[in-house]
């Protein structure tokens, strides 16, 4: 008897899993998991157990239903046919193996959309960019036009607006492409309550028909989005950076279209809350290392899924820094979506990396827990799934992508 299958007991006991997934835990046959029986299943951890428990049936909560990744044969490792049974052990890391990276993917545009706002919020490189006839040009071309306006300072509202055409900002290894418009209102009142001070707070915002285009450091596109949301957003101030921002907090509805590795994928929000705690800027306030916290409705469709994967997040953080030309994430918190008809809990064992251009991460390992235990570990063109963590692999699939919702 394993750990794993312990915790499986214990799940049961609060009811949060069904007896099926482990029958052989009840001792006397009442259809319930005593106290008494998960001594006996630790005593027999402890000796050994006779009889062998079954793996999770179709009532296992999981995070994403089963991909139509096939296998590959491995000389000397055995490779299970896949099973198509939604909840079940089998698919758990293949769901996972699909969602982490989809997410992990998706969500690293809100920082682009981010890269045009944070110019609202810090004014861009000074407080010169705050006047109101000034078009200021973006460091790598292109101009930014930044304007305020207020009718009676400290008590009118502040309406703002930016407006960039072509505008190439610098993003640590690589830069950001920006075009379009972003506005927005500050209802703050009081003496900082001016156009020459940024806003802390911005009562509505709108990013309508702005692209964002990202490059790594030889020009070679990552990534592109094109954003269609509104808003509120309120800003932390931190006056020892240049950029005036430690953390912003937006609530978000609307979509965003993303083209990545010529996958087309459209992430909508539905009063959705965001946190971004900035750990650095670029030296055109654009954010190269993060920690983005999502909660609430997010809804994935595109290419990549052959469907639509409906998901609400708790507290999910992604963790996201520039390293050896691309990214390194980490994940953890928890999604569900009523499709699925369950909940998976998601935590980062070794951070999971992309190269520029790649939709799947070619290094890092996550833990997967819904009912029982997975451990998923990405590697160039291979995924390796271990059910029950126990170090052996159970399934190896050539890529990380799949079918998610029908």
């Amino acid at each position: 008897m394993t750990i794993d299958e312990i915790l499986r007991l214990v799940n049961i006991a609060l009811g949060t899993a069904s007896i099926d997934i482990c029958p052989a835990g009840d001792v006397d046959g009442n259809g319930e998991i005593t106290i008494d029986e998960i001594i006996a299943a630790v005593n027999a951890a402890l000796t050994g157990c006779p009889s062998a428990l079954p793996t999770a049936t179709a009532t296992s909560a999981i995070l994403v239903p089963t991909s139509t990744a096939t296998a590959t044969d491995t000389p000397g490792v055995s490779v299970p046919s896949p099973t198509n049974t939604v909840g079940s052990s089998g698919s758990l890391g293949r769901n996972a193996a699909h969602t982490v990276p989809l997410l992990a993917r998706s969500l690293t545009t809100i920082p682009a959309l981010l890269s045009s706002i944070t110019q609202i919020a810090s004014g861009g490189a000074g407080l010169s960019a705050r006047r109101t006839d000034a078009q200021k040009p973006c460091s790598g071309g292109g101009t930014l036009d930044f304007t305020c306006t207020q009718t009676t300072p400290r008590v009118s509202p502040r309406d703002y607006a930016v407006s960039f055409s072509a505008c190439r900002l610098a993003a640590g290894a690589g830069d950001v492409l920006l075009n379009g418009s972003v506005t927005a209102r500050s209802t703050e009142v009081g003496l900082l309550a001016t156009c020459a001070l940024p806003p802390l707070e911005l009562s509505s915002l709108t990013a309508t028909g702005v692209d964002v285009t990202l490059h790594d450091g030889g020009a070679v596109e990552i990534e592109h989005a094109s954003f269609n949301v509104s808003g509120s957003l309120k800003a932390t101030a931190d006056l020892a950076s240049s950029c005036r921002i430690g953390a912003l907090d937006l609530t978000l509805t609307g979509s965003v279209v993303t083209t990545a590795s010529s996958e087309v994928t459209t992430m909508t929000f539905e009063s959705t809350r965001l946190r971004l705690q900035i750990d650095q800027f670029s030296t055109d306030c654009v954010p190269v290392a993060y920690r983005l916290t999502v909660d609430g409705p997010l809804s994935l469709v595109g290419d990549a899924i052959r469907g639509t994967f409906q998901s609400t997040v708790s507290g999910v953080v992604m963790q996201v820094a520039q390293s050896n030309g691309g990214l390194d994430v980490a994940l953890s918190g928890n999604a569900s979506a009523d499709c699925l008809g369950g909940s998976a809990m998601l935590s980062t064992l070794a951070n999971v990396h992309f190269t520029a251009t790649a939709a799947c991460p070619d290094a890092g390992a996550v833990l997967v827990t819904a009912g029982g235990t997975t451990r998923v570990t990405f590697a160039t063109d291979e995924v390796d799934i271990d059910r029950g963590n126990d170090g052996s692999i159970d399934e190896i699939l050539t890529s990380c992508q799949g079918l998610l919702c029908e």
